[in-house]
């Protein structure tokens, strides 16, 4: 792109992987030396996924005071996720546009305006172009519209469940118009062409053609929930179940917190068994890079609870509790403790450094996952209100803090090691030894 204009890779026409990315770090390549591109490159980075702080605090202060909304903010940049921005991987840009993409629907469920919707289209879209991931977001969308109407019907004015959908349909009635005349014209296009449908999603086709197990995927799918429960420190799911089970029970508190709670629910239900099913037949691992993207919503939602006085009814309050530490329980994490956590899992590497330093190894570093999800759950079920508010945002942030240093640690150590084993401290020898115009082949293993 830096060169031509064109979106090539090695000289060559690719299969879509991401048009907007290559586009904003594009100019880093204008640079004299490949360092200084690299340097560039990372500070696109840091500026791209930073901005998913904008839609998470307007979000936030439409869900709570303006000081948790804050505090919310500040757990979000806390995630060790942001240290992707130091990688050439479209998760920098792909963040921020999912958030924003998840807000604007919340905000065309709280008030249909054709403007609104036409803005939550619009994120959509510009989430599809940083990654072809980005088209979940439309089930999402038509998932959250239902689940909309189902807690509105639980409201005390609430109209019942079929009034309330059919209310919904109404007042997004050329949202999914729209949605049917481009699924149409998709279709008929891929008919004259004479290809199949799954030929839209570039190189990520395979995965439209593969046949997935329904156990392998109900188990990955496990896995995946409680890897996500345990990256945010198990109290933010918890927080959301309980803030779902009162909107479902009484209903929402107001209008945005109802379009909130219905998103992160619907985008929960798509996102989870969708990577789980790709884990499980293609790559075997746990892929939270692909599902961190929820995590700021649980960050929301436990900001959300936390402004309503942290409410702790028994018969909501301990399922949602103990409801994360049991799926950590469930999870094998030391069959998971290994460097391909390395790029893909960044909640279980910081288990695996502290398997280095405990005598029992792994199964040591998996009874502390365990352990640490049952503490958890219990200061959530017994801290006095007024010390939950203040202790239990403490608590996660320092949790934040200490895997965002691991994380950062692991890599470092990861990076300087192969450094040492590759090309040692002075790669120039490899120009001194073929010439700088003669090309090199590059094996990665």
């Amino acid at each position: 792109i830096a060169e031509d204009g064109r979106l090539l890779i090695r000289d060559e026409p690719t299969s879509y992987l991401s048009f907007l990315y290559p586009l904003l770090i594009a100019p880093a390549w204008l640079a004299s030396s490949m360092e200084t591109t690299y340097v560039l490159v990372k500070t696109i980075n840091a500026i791209l996924i930073t901005l998913a702080a904008v839609p998470v605090y307007l979000w936030a202060r439409r869900l709570m005071t303006g000081s948790y909304a804050a505090i919310t903010t500040v757990l979000v940049l806390l995630m060790p996720s942001f240290l992707y921005s130091g990688m050439v991987m479209t998760e920098n840009a792909f963040l921020p546009a999912f958030l924003l993409a998840a807000w604007t629907i919340a905000l065309a469920l709280e008030r249909p305006t054709l403007l609104r919707q036409a803005l939550a289209f619009g994120a959509i879209a510009l989430c599809a172009s940083v990654r072809v991931q980005g088209v979940v977001l439309v089930p999402i969308f038509l998932t959250a519209l239902a689940v909309d109407g189902l807690l509105d019907s639980r409201s005390r004015d609430g109209k019942g469940i079929v009034a309330a959908l059919r209310a919904r349909a109404r007042a997004f009635r050329y949202s999914l118009i729209l949605l049917s005349v481009l699924a149409a014209g998709y279709w008929l296009v891929k008919y004259v062409q004479g290809e199949p449908l799954v030929t839209g999603l570039g190189a990520y086709q395979p995965l439209g053609t593969a046949d997935y197990a329904f156990a392998e995927t109900a188990r990955w799918t496990l896995y995946h929930a409680a890897e996500l429960s345990l990256s945010v420190g198990f109290v933010p799911v918890s927080a959301f179940l309980v803030v779902l089970a009162l909107a479902a029970w009484g209903g929402a508190s107001s209008a945005a917190e109802r379009a909130f709670l219905a998103v992160t629910a619907s985008a929960t239900v798509w996102l989870v068994p969708v990577v789980a099913a790709f884990a499980g037949r293609f790559v075997m691992r746990i892929e939270e890079r692909n599902l961190f993207y929820l995590a700021p919503l649980f960050l929301l939602a436990f900001g959300a609870w936390l402004s309503r006085g942290a409410p702790r009814p028994l018969v909501v309050a301990i399922p949602a509790a103990l409801g994360p530490a049991v799926l950590v329980y469930f999870l094998p994490v030391a069959s998971f403790l290994n460097l391909r956590s390395l790029s893909d899992t960044f909640g279980l590497l910081p288990f695996l450094r502290l398997a280095a330093e405990l005598d029992g190894g792994l199964e040591s570093a998996e009874s502390v996952a365990v352990f640490g999800g049952f503490a958890a759950a219990l200061l959530f079920l017994v801290l006095p209100r007024a010390l939950a508010r203040v202790l239990l945002p403490a608590a996660v942030a320092c949790f934040l803090v200490l895997m965002s240093y691991n994380v950062s640690r692991e890599i470092q150590d990861y990076a300087r090691s192969i450094k040492s084993i590759t090309y040692g401290d002075d790669g120039n020898w490899v120009d001194d030894k073929i010439g700088e115009r003669s090309e090199a082949v590059y094996l990665l293993g």
